[in-house]
C-alpha cells in the first residue's frame, strides 16, 4: 500500500518506465533494459515464462532509446530506428507475420523485419495493437484492429505486418494507443484519431456524426483549431484521451 524501491537497479540511473497490464519494463541512462512483472506470455523477453520478482536485465540489447508495454507484450526502440519486440502475438500486435508456422509467443527480443527500411523515431503499444512514426513522419500501425484503431480503413482483427496509414496527409511525430482508440499528433499542431469513440473518447461530439460508430481512418478532432490551439502532447488511456495544449 505504500511505495517501495524496486530491487535489482541498485547503482542505475533510470530514464524511462513503462507499464504493461502484469509486466514492467524499465531503461537506464546507458541504454539497458530491464524487465520484471508477469513472463508467462514471454513479455519480459528473457526467454522464458518465469515470473521476475526482481529487475533483471534483458541480454541482447543495446543503445535502446524507448520502451513501450501492452498487455502481454512488448516494444522497444533502439538508436537506429529499429524496433524489436517480444510477448504475446495472438493478434499481430508484436509485428513478427502470420501463416500457420508462426510462434503465438515471441519469447526473446525480436527485430520487426517489415520496417527494416524504416528509421522509427517513436512507438506505442495499446492493449492489443501497436504503432509507430518514422523519422520522415509516416506512421505504421499493426495488431488487433476490429474497432478500427489500426486506422488501415478496415476492421481486420487480426495484422501481424505493419501497414502504413496511408490517409493521414500531416506529417506525424507522435503517435499514441489505448484499447480501441488510437491518437496522432501532427508536426502543425494537429490531432488526428480513430477507431472505437463511443464514450467519446475520439473527442468528436461537436461533429454531426454517430457516438457509436467506428472511425477507421484518422479523423481531425477539430476542437482544438475552433479554439485557438495547438496541441502538444497526448496519452490515451484504455477507453480515454488526455491532451496538452496551447493557445496559438
Amino acid at each position: 500500500g505504500v511505495p517501495a524501491l524496486v530491487e535489482g537497479l541498485d547503482g542505475k540511473v533510470m530514464k524511462e518506465i513503462s507499464c504493461g497490464t502484469g509486466h514492467v519494463l524499465a531503461l537506464d541512462k546507458d541504454g539497458n533494459l530491464y524487465a520484471w512483472g508477469e513472463g508467462y506470455e514471454g513479455a519480459l523477453g528473457l526467454g522464458d515464462a518465469q515470473n521476475q520478482e526482481k529487475a533483471v536485465l534483458v541480454p541482447g540489447l543495446a543503445g535502446i532509446r524507448q520502451v513501450a508495454c501492452g498487455r502481454g507484450y512488448s516494444l522497444v526502440l533502439n538508436e537506429v530506428g529499429e524496433i524489436f519486440a517480444f510477448g504475446v502475438g495472438d493478434y499481430g500486435q508484436t509485428g513478427q507475420g502470420g501463416g500457420s508456422n508462426s510462434a503465438r509467443y515471441t519469447r526473446t527480443p525480436t527485430k520487426i523485419r517489415a520496417l527494416g527500411r524504416h528509421k522509427i523515431s517513436y512507438i506505442s503499444a495499446g492493449v492489443f495493437h501497436a504503432a509507430c512514426v518514422t523519422q520522415d513522419g509516416k506512421v505504421f500501425s499493426w495488431g488487433y484492429g476490429k474497432d478500427g484503431q489500426c486506422g488501415h480503413g478496415d476492421r481486420a482483427v487480426h495484422s501481424p505486418i505493419p501497414r502504413e496509414v496511408k490517409s493521414l496527409k500531416s506529417k506525424a511525430t507522435k503517435v499514441a494507443c489505448g484499447d480501441g482508440h488510437t491518437s496522432v499528433l501532427c508536426e502543425d499542431g494537429k490531432l488526428y484519431v480513430f477507431g472505437r469513440g463511443r464514450d467519446g473518447q475520439l473527442g468528436r461530439g461537436d461533429q454531426l456524426e454517430s457516438v457509436a460508430s467506428y472511425r477507421t481512418e484518422p479523423r481531425p478532432v477539430e476542437f482544438f483549431q475552433k479554439n485557438g490551439m495547438k496541441v502538444v502532447d497526448v496519452s490515451l488511456g484504455g477507453e480515454h484521451s488526455m491532451v496538452m495544449a496551447v493557445q496559438k
